[in-house]
């Protein structure tokens, strides 16, 4: 079984894709993100952490505010720093 699939892993992971390949594949998963729920983006996740300090420091008031480590944005920057 494990043999059937050979080609097809090495045709995907033994050699780099090409740049614009692999932008192409981010593009459209991101597309789709947005169309169902919400885009991929590291800024979402920075822009949760500067409201939070904000609101710890009392310039903004956000009661429905999430905590960064509870947000899945500020996890996601976590693991690209």
């Amino acid at each position: 079984m494990a043999s059937s699939f050979a080609p097809q892993y090495a045709a995907l992971f033994a050699r780099p894709w090409v740049v614009w390949g692999a932008a192409v594949l981010m593009a459209t998963l991101n597309v789709f993100l947005f169309a169902f729920d919400r885009p991929w983006t590291a800024s979402d996740g920075l822009r949760n952490w500067g409201d939070w300090v904000l609101t710890g420091l009392g310039l903004v008031r956000r009661p429905d505010l999430l905590r960064p480590w509870l947000y899945s944005g500020s996890i996601l920057n976590i693991g690209v720093i």
